[in-house]
């Protein structure tokens, strides 16, 4: 899905409303996912060479780069969305009319809706479970409730983007 117009808005606050949001999501996601990275390539690097060169290695490198990976990958999500660059079935939906390709689409959105949105709500009753428990990570010592964040944080993300592409015009 392209970035929406004041055409496609069509004058309806809400969804220009939501659109602002979801651009301004994108905008701080990026440079975010690209510093981040950029980050777990030096570190990892600078491991591999500590523990070859050097003789030690960090511990904690590791744990921070799945964590980092982690939320790359939900996040990235939530940029690939409004470009079209999530999986689909391309195949089939170039074979109908445009009409049949709105409603496809429409009825992608109400999936993805209801799929991001229950991610979310169930992602943050497993927060709140480890909240509880007061999990720490094995190596970095940090508080389990961080990488966990990623899941149900970047679902209401997605969620919203599924949201704007249900309710734009095409």
């Amino acid at each position: 899905m392209k970035h929406l117009t004041e055409i496609e808005i069509g004058g309806n606050p809400v969804l220009a409303l939501l659109s602002k949001l979801n651009r301004t999501v994108e905008g701080i996601i990026k440079p975010v996912i690209s510093i981040a990275l950029l980050a777990i390539s030096m570190i990892l690097c600078f491991n591999v060479i500590a523990r070859y060169i050097l003789g030690f290695s960090i511990k904690w490198a590791e744990e921070l780069a799945n964590y980092t990976i982690i939320y790359i990958t939900f996040f990235g999500a939530v940029n690939c969305l409004p470009i079209g660059m999530h999986i689909s079935m391309d195949a089939i939906v170039d074979k109908i009319g445009s009409k049949g390709k709105t409603f496809l689409g429409k009825i992608n959105a109400v999936i993805g809706i209801i799929f991001s949105f229950a991610l979310s709500v169930y992602g943050y009753q497993l927060v709140l479970f480890v909240v509880k428990r007061g999990q720490v990570s094995p190596a970095m010592m940090i508080p389990m409730v961080i990488p966990y964040m990623a899941i149900p944080t970047a679902s209401l993300f997605i969620g919203l983007e599924f949201l704007e592409k249900l309710f734009a015009k095409n």
